[in-house]
């Protein structure tokens, strides 16, 4: 092998090495990209995305709960049905009788007790969580098309980096009910039939 080959051989596994860190460290939560919402609850944003900060939904609710505000976060570029992610605050507790009727199962979030739910949708899949920090409410929810399903578990991490208030994990003891036992361990999503 030539000097040059050596050269060129020894160049490549240096670009590859910087371009396979680069993109695994753009799928892994960083706090250098965390988005503070004005309303005190915060969550780290892949680099490549664009967080917006959204008001009160007229008609949004969730079980009979009003959401006030929201952080909403999205791809810059994406080819397709860009998977989008987003943290809703409440005003009020949802109503578990109705939730548990739209297919929300008791389960945890953070190692807490929450309302679950990962479904099909007709162009997609959405994994969502439901639960209380020091007395407010919040959804978070990932949405994928059924091509991009297959890295749900890999946005999901960013939305498992939410704190409220903002600065320190909660502390708050939860309010929800809880009718099955609750996991220390990461919540696991059933499998889909």
């Amino acid at each position: 092998m030539s000097h040059r080959t050596r050269n060129l051989a020894a160049l490549a596994v240096v670009l590859g090495t910087v371009c396979l860190g680069y993109w695994m460290q753009r799928e892994v939560p960083s706090e250098r990209y965390r988005v503070r919402n004005p309303q005190a609850y915060s969550v780290c944003c892949p680099q490549d995305w664009s967080a917006q900060m959204d008001g009160p939904g007229e008609n949004e609710q969730l079980g009979n709960a009003q959401r006030l505000d929201a952080i909403a976060m999205r791809p810059n570029v994406f080819s397709g049905i860009p998977p989008r992610m987003f943290v809703n605050r409440f005003a009020s507790a949802p109503d578990p009788v109705a939730l548990h009727a739209d297919g929300w199962i008791d389960g945890s979030f953070q190692g807490r007790p929450a309302l679950v739910r990962e479904q099909k949708i007709k162009r997609g899949l959405t994994r969502g969580a439901v639960f209380e920090r020091a007395g407010q409410w919040f959804e978070v929810i990932v949405g994928e098309s059924v091509a991009g399903s297959i890295h749900t578990d890999q946005w999901w991490k960013f939305l498992e980096t939410f704190r409220y208030p903002d600065g320190e994990p909660a502390k708050a003891k939860p309010i929800m009910p809880v009718t099955a036992p609750v996991s220390t361990q990461p919540f696991q999503f059933p499998g889909l039939d």
